[in-house]
């Protein structure tokens, strides 16, 4: 029998007493409730753990303990339930392959759910997923030992705990029967710390699984970690970008890797430091753009002219001393000869300095 584990995540004490409600009649008896103050309603089989006393990840961490079954149901109070929906979830958790299981979200006509999930979607999907439909999730208690399911949010707990299933080969399902609500967007940070999750329990290969690993073992690890350390940038981790970035170098001498220590350089106002990284960058690319035939990623600009304008105009702006104009054509020219930093998301210049 599977244990229902219920959280509050803002809700109104309204809508907490509606979301144990929609709880089906055989899971009642193993609820734990996790709310700022104990529901009128709870019973005394049921538990409350205050989260008013503990973070969310502390509640969530009790909950599991007291857990009795191998089946977890998490119910987000913030959207209304449907105990059809959650009867769903236990049904499909019978099927002893599933490690997580979600509701898909119906918001009016739409139905929101997320693809495919495996170790290398994963990447994809914390990159250009908005919405996490993970109001309503299941997941093997045994899956979650050791695993680290610290999150601000509910949703970036489940989908830690999703990464705990995929690290484990488990699959992730969806369910049947859809629950109702708006699914919310996470932060940046919370895909920063979510990435961070499956880089620490996953093989470099896992992520990446479509490089030349078999003839070009060193050159696709560097490709992978210079990937990473691009979307941690974006995410603004720069802390782990530079570790992506340090691991990539012990496999290739990289001008995306000094181009990236560029935008962490703009990142931390080192307009100076960012220039030195950009030009390295662009006499690396035109040196590597010679020698194409001999790896497995390939620099092939399509408008040299433009790289050529954005270059002079650059040495230009540094006989000036204008080294905040030299530092946009320098990254312009880098950005041109190589469509890596677009594709990532990483363009933008945010200097913090003033």
């Amino acid at each position: 029998m599977a244990n229902i584990i219920i959280v509050q995540n803002g809700a109104t004490q309204q809508q907490l007493e509606s979301a144990m409600c929609a709880v089906p009649a055989t899971l009642t008896a193993s609820m734990t409730v996790i709310s700022s103050e104990s529901p009128r309603s709870l019973s005394s089989e049921q538990t409350h753990v205050s989260s008013s006393k503990y973070s969310l990840t502390s509640c969530l961490e009790i909950a599991l303990e007291k857990s009795n079954s191998d089946v977890l149901i998490m119910v987000d109070a913030n959207t209304t339930p449907r105990a059809e929906a959650i009867q769903s979830l236990a049904q499909g958790m019978n099927d002893q392959s599933i490690g997580f299981m979600y509701s898909p979200m119906q918001s009016g006509n739409e139905t929101i759910q997320l693809g495919e999930l495996s170790s290398d979607t994963m990447v994809t999907a914390l990159s250009m997923t908005t919405s996490w439909p993970l109001a309503l999730c299941a997941v093997r208690r045994s899956i979650l030992k050791n695993a680290d399911i610290s999150g601000e949010t509910m949703d970036e707990s489940m989908i830690k705990m999703m990464i705990a299933a995929l690290a484990q080969a488990e699959s992730i399902a969806t369910a049947l029967t859809p629950s109702n609500g708006t699914p919310r967007e996470i932060s940046n940070a919370a895909r920063a710390r979510c990435l961070k999750a499956l880089v620490n329990c996953s093989n470099i290969e896992e992520l990446f699984p479509h490089h030349a690993w078999t003839s070009h073992r060193e050159e696709s690890a560097a490709a992978s970690y210079h990937t990473l350390a691009a979307l941690f940038i974006r995410y603004g981790d720069k802390q782990a970008a530079l570790e992506c970035l340090s691991a990539g170098d012990q496999f290739e001498d990289s001008p995306r890797s000094l181009a990236l220590k560029g935008l962490i350089a703009v990142e931390n106002g080192e307009t100076l430091t960012a220039v030195a990284n950009m030009v390295s960058s662009l006499q690396q690319y035109e040196a590597r753009k010679k020698q194409n035939n001999k790896h497995y990623v390939h620099f092939a600009p399509s408008n040299l002219e433009k790289i050529s304008t954005s270059l002079n105009a650059g040495l230009e702006a540094l006989n000036k001393r204008d080294n905040e104009s030299a530092l946009s054509h320098f990254a312009n020219a880098v950005f041109n000869f190589d469509p890596f930093y677009s594709q990532l998301g990483v363009t933008s210049l945010r200097s913090t300095s003033h």
